[in-house]
């Protein structure tokens, strides 16, 4: 009996709107690689994409992208998230090849030169279950289905092998904060609150970059100035990213 899993994509920073038209200030010209991956393998009813709280921040540089900031999930956020989309995607999912089809491809949208992988040096494709996941009547198909995915990520040169905080260690339970190609962050949640209604989604866990000085400024620092340099770092990193959208805008213009 099929599985039907609903499934999603975790969607944050520039796979969002590098992969589709907005309009007003984000005028410019999508990455074709990227918006193909959208129309093809993600729905594009309004209702399928849906905002949903996540743990994530600003956490690497990104030198194609002007040495920008771009978004990394990291666990430790988990008492103050911020806000990414979960897309549905266009097919459910019955087995393991199902859902390798749609990791490969948006592996492919973050990495076009991936060759069929899923992970690089820089990040990986992980997955998140809903809470109830394996509270069903498939749930030997459904536990099957993430042992093969778990065994399919262990083939992986390098899968997630890259290393996190201490902080966002604790924060995922003192274990791996990538095992068995899952990321230990908690289901998403809508704004309500209420848990996302999917069965699964995919997503890219991206190596953070943390320099040695930013660590020992952090520990210095009294909670009250921590906060204002942590509401700095922000604003620095989001008028780089405006910067980047800027000058991407003047180029296509001049061509």
């Amino acid at each position: 009996m099929p599985l039907n899993l609903r499934t999603g994509v975790l969607v944050v920073g520039s796979l969002d709107w590098e992969s589709t038209i907005y309009g007003g200030a984000f005028v410019g010209t999508p990455d074709l690689v990227r918006s193909n991956w959208r129309k093809t393998r993600l729905k594009v009813d309004k209702r399928s994409t849906q905002y949903v709280r996540v743990p994530i921040r600003y956490g690497r540089l990104s030198e194609s992208r002007g040495n920008t900031y771009t978004m990394v999930f990291s666990p430790e956020l988990g008492s103050r998230l911020g806000v990414g989309k979960a897309i549905h995607c266009r097919n459910a999912v019955n087995e393991v090849d199902d859902l390798m089809r749609d990791a490969r491809e948006l592996w492919k949208a973050e990495q076009p030169k991936g060759n069929g992988m899923i992970s690089a040096s820089w990040g990986c494709v992980a997955n998140l279950t809903s809470p109830d996941f394996l509270d069903d009547k498939d749930a030997a198909a459904r536990t099957k289905l993430l042992e093969d995915w778990a065994e399919i990520t262990r083939e992986q040169k390098g899968y997630g092998v890259f290393a996190f905080s201490a902080a966002d260690r604790t924060a995922a339970g003192d274990r791996l904060v990538i095992e068995n190609g899952r990321l230990n962050i908690p289901w998403p949640k809508y704004r309500n609150h209420l848990p996302l209604s999917l069965d699964l989604v995919l997503l890219t866990a991206t190596k953070a970059e943390l320099c040695r000085k930013e660590h020992t400024a952090r520990r210095k620092k009294s909670p009250a100035r921590g906060k204002r340099t942590q509401r700095r770092t922000t604003i620095f990193a989001t008028i780089g990213w405006l910067e980047f959208r800027q000058q991407t805008m003047r180029k296509s213009k001049n061509t």
